[in-house]
């Protein structure tokens, strides 16, 4: 399993001019201005920009470093779900839905998306505490998680209670 995360950290993070954000991100970890993600409290986005900068880092690192992100909160998920065919799964993952482009393109929001997957599996267990801890660390990244936080609600309560 490990050749295989490792081959996809190598294809995505060795990206270039992929995606209509691209360009973006490629100018924030060069060192543009990080302002706006600072204001919406994307604190952790914002310090990797801010540290490929200082550290005259090639911007590229920037793009390896979401993916080692992105493949580790991938890879604890479906360790920590019991797979009968992973070969399956990964084929239809990977293949027959669009999250390899989008990892391209929105790599905040798709880094969140990971967190999530495994943030959720936490909820199912009951485990609250570390199912908020990684929501607002997803949140550091993309501010969109926290509107994670309503399914904590609609996971003790049956949506036909919420209906007229």
């Amino acid at each position: 399993m490990l050749v295989p995360v490792c081959l996809w950290i190598i294809i995505l993070g060795s990206q270039n001019s992929v995606g209509t954000d691209y360009e973006s991100y490629y100018s924030l970890f060069s060192g543009a201005d990080v302002g706006l993600y600072d204001r919406k409290k994307e604190y952790l986005f914002v310090f990797l920009c801010n540290f490929i900068n200082k550290n005259n880092l090639n911007p590229q690192i920037g793009f390896y470093l979401f993916s080692i992100l992105q493949m580790f909160f991938l890879y604890l998920f479906i360790l920590k779900v019991n797979f009968e065919r992973l070969d399956i799964f990964i084929y239809v993952f990977f293949t027959c839905s669009t999250f390899f482009i989008n990892q391209l393109n929105g790599l905040r929001q798709f880094l969140a998306a990971d967190i999530f997957m495994l943030a959720y599996l936490l909820l199912k267990e009951k485990k609250y505490f570390l199912y908020i801890i990684m929501l607002i660390f997803a949140s550091m990244f993309h501010r969109s998680s926290l509107f994670l936080f309503l399914q904590i609600v609609f996971s003790q309560k049956s949506v036909k209670n919420y209906c007229i």
